[in-house]
């Protein structure tokens, strides 16, 4: 029977740095095994099963090794004193105390940040899975940047005097075009009402009454 890809819950994962570390190592390497795995089933066309077998085992193996990076995020985040800024040239500014070895910054920054959104990481790991995408941690990380950039990035626009005017003048026009539909249905309703009325013989409504309002909405438009 093959071995699974990363065998151990969430409750099991190690309770060092040190430890997290040489999980998430070792856990991304079979990841990217167990991914080309998937490449190869799919190249040659085994049966669907066997497909779904192996997404749900890599995808399962993927939101693991997310809570061993979101882990040594949190227990990074308490000996350092918070994640390392990335600077506009791509480096980390800063001196990160006491990492432990073969902990960079970057590795650092990384699980910070995946510990730091765990709400956006839920929400990615589903979209992958409707995607049929395995969420590894780089995957999810730069997601997590895409949506932050994203949200600096906005800037509400500012309109010129001009295109404030030319805005107030189509809301008129619509406010204007509006008002002559109102009018118009209200003139076809009163058209067809005094129609009826004749038909009928001005027994509903005498013609004098309908002649005196008649009257009263004229004075109104001359008003």
């Amino acid at each position: 029977m093959e071995q699974a890809l990363i065998p151990r819950p969430e409750s099991e994962l190690p309770a060092t740095i040190e430890g997290l570390s040489s999980f998430i190592l070792i856990g991304r390497e079979r990841l990217k095994a167990q991914q080309a795995k998937i490449r190869a089933i799919e190249k040659i066309g085994m049966v669907e099963e066997a497909k779904k077998a192996a997404w749900s085992d890599t995808q399962d193996a993927a939101e693991i090794l997310l809570q061993a990076e979101s882990r040594l995020g949190e227990m990074l985040a308490d000996r350092t004193g918070g994640s390392p800024k990335r600077t506009t040239g791509g480096t980390f500014e800063g001196q990160e105390p006491d990492l432990p070895p073969g902990i960079t910054k970057k590795m650092s920054h990384e699980a910070q940040t995946i510990a730091e959104n765990p709400e956006k990481v839920e929400q990615i790991i589903a979209e992958a899975k409707e995607e049929e995408k395995i969420p590894t941690p780089d995957y999810v990380y730069k997601k997590i940047k895409k949506s932050e950039s994203a949200k600096k990035s906005y800037k509400p626009r500012k309109l010129s005097k001009k295109m404030r005017e030319a805005a107030k003048e189509r809301i008129k026009k619509i406010e204007k075009d509006q008002m002559g539909k109102e009018f118009k249905q209200g003139f076809e309703l009163l058209s067809r009402a005094i129609k009826n009325e004749k038909a009928l013989g001005w027994t509903t409504t005498p013609k004098e009454v309908a002649l005196k309002y008649i009257g009263i909405l004229k004075d109104i438009i001359e008003v």
